[in-house]
């Protein structure tokens, strides 16, 4: 079974406040930590048992800073680790239930290590409650870049239970904006590159129509093909050089796309197609603006020419921005602030109706948040949201509409399970385990005339099934159906164009887009293969 870990950062001292720090903030470390556990860094060791890994977006300032040209032990290291755990600071690693901590203490720049005044960090194990635990600290370097590359080094010999990272000493590669090292692969025996997949989307506008989406590996461009209902049309380059997370794109009438990717600025961009032609153009973007801290923004239209879109701010809130049909609101680059503080993953969000949003996300306490848009108000407030309860695991929360307020919510539990809860219109009937161990990814839901089907991926990397027939879970509660496949990282993505018809897609470890469909009856091309479409969605 792949291992899961949670990274959980500790700053020792003010130099990493978020107002005031010389260098960068605790905010910014968070921000990079978890786009490199969840969009690229983490899903690359795959090779070596890391499967679904993630981060406790901590606020923890430990105090009695040591002074510039100081000298610190391990021994201090872990010391603080226990104290900090002892003072309620930070969890204890018993609490983590099947995910695997990884306490990581950043120092401010210029502190020395005796032991080895060479080393900018060290991994090692700390004894707390009569056992040990991973841990590692890491020295800020002159920047965020100078700093990501010693974290990634560390996560990836502690995890990995060897040097792999020695071999690939400043051997730094650029994931969409964070910088990473290099680690020696086990199959190939050479310094790769960390992560082994690029994020990839699918949208369906009608009836035996699909559009599929990813980013190239080489140039960082979105890529797109289309299945017109007999043949696929083979990838094009809607250009752009697209940044971390995965492409939004959601269709509010037929022949009408809208997709939406964080830019290497962090910004949000946005293209069209209108039945005839890309907006702005064939490889141009508009840029709507905002700040991406962390995920992948989200994008819903509950009518046509209406489009919602929601991202993690730096601040690691959530914002909303809205098209009317013919203005962005609150401006064209402006966005309106929706309070939170997002712990994990990205937002979710589903329309079952017009004017009737939902959003979802993960709390710093690990559980689920929601609010809604009743038409009128943001419900309970414009910043205020209603916990769901609820302790994640690893991934996103995820959710899907059947009918008019009907909603299915779906989380990765801390024994790597999938749980549900659902709104019947009335109430939430509160969460139940549907078995299974999540691998890899968030699980992903779709509502076809006749069920509900989530997808998931297993431990060995295959993707599983189970579906609601109106009555029970089939084929039980908590079994699942193994559908094959290899996946390389990420989630699978499903949709739906017509009555009990599933498209289903995964990026495989060959970085090629694999896809099979369900006709109501039968998987084709059959239960456990899959068709390859091609594809570079490899770094």
């Amino acid at each position: 079974m792949l291992r899961q870990y949670i990274v959980v950062p500790i700053y020792w001292g003010e130099s990493f406040a978020v107002v005031g720090a010389p260098i960068f903030n605790l905010f910014d470390m968070n921000n990079a930590i978890e786009r490199l556990m969840t969009a690229s860094f983490a899903p690359g060791l795959l090779e070596y048992g890391v499967g679904n890994s993630t981060m406790l977006f901590t606020l923890d300032i430990a105090p009695g800073e040591l002074p510039v040209g100081s000298g610190f032990s391990d021994d201090q290291i872990h010391q603080l680790i226990a104290d900090q755990i002892n003072a309620g600071r930070v969890p204890a690693p018993d609490t983590f239930g099947d995910l695997i901590p990884f306490y990581v203490v950043v120092l401010r720049q210029g502190l020395t290590y005796p032991a080895n005044p060479a080393f900018v960090g060290e991994h090692s194990t700390f004894s707390y409650g009569g056992k040990n635990w991973l841990c590692a600290w890491v020295m800020q370097g002159g920047d965020l870049a100078g700093t990501t590359p010693i974290f990634t080094h560390e996560f990836a010999e502690a995890t990995s239970g060897s040097e792999i990272g020695d071999p690939c000493i400043n051997q730094n590669v650029n994931l969409y904006g964070d910088i990473a090292e290099r680690y020696r692969s086990a199959v190939t025996q050479a310094c790769v590159n960390p992560a082994n997949w690029t994020p990839f989307d699918v949208v369906a506008w009608g009836e035996n129509r699909l559009d599929l989406f990813h980013i190239g590996a080489s140039d960082g461009a979105l890529y797109h093909m289309a299945w017109d209902g007999a043949s696929w049309s083979g990838w094009q380059s809607l250009g752009g050089v697209v940044g971390p997370g995965e492409p939004a794109c959601v269709s509010w009438d037929k022949n009408r796309l809208d997709i939406f990717v964080i830019g290497l600025d962090r910004a949000v961009w946005h293209k069209a197609w209108d039945g005839a032609q890309w907006l702005p153009s064939q490889g141009g973007w508009d840029s709507v603006g905002g700040v991406v801290g962390a995920g992948s923004p989200a994008a819903i239209s509950w009518g046509p020419n209406r489009l919602d879109v929601f991202m993690i701010g730096t601040d690691r809130g959530v914002y909303h921005k809205a098209w009317d049909g013919s203005n962005w609101l609150p401006s064209h680059t402006g966005w309106d602030s929706l309070g939170a503080v997002i712990g994990a993953g990205s937002p979710a969000a589903v329309a079952w109706g017009p004017g009737r949003l939902n959003v979802l996300h993960i709390g710093r306490d690990r559980a689920i948040y929601h609010k809604l848009w009743d038409g009128v108000n943001w419900v309970p407030s414009q910043v205020d949201w209603d916990s769901l309860g609820a302790v994640v695991g690893a991934g996103s929360v995820t959710a899907a509409a059947w009918q008019l307020n009907t909603l299915a919510v779906f989380h990765i539990g801390r024994d790597g399970a999938v749980y549900h809860n659902s709104w019947n219109g009335s109430f939430w009937t509160g969460w139940e385990s549907l078995g299974g161990i999540v691998g890899a990814g968030s699980p992903v839901a779709v509502w076809s005339a006749t069920f509900l089907h989530v997808f998931v991926i297993g431990g060995a990397g295959a993707v599983y099934t189970k579906h609601w027939d109106g009555v029970r879970w089939v084929p039980s509660q908590t079994d699942w159906v193994n559908l094959g496949a290899v996946v390389g990282a990420g989630s699978p993505k499903v949709v739906s164009w017509g009555d009990d018809r599933l498209d289903l897609f995964h990026i495989g470890r060959d970085g090629a887009v694999y896809h099979k469909a369900w006709n109501g009856r039968d998987w084709f091309p059959s239960l456990t293969n899959w068709d390859n479409l091609g594809g570079s969605a490899r770094i």
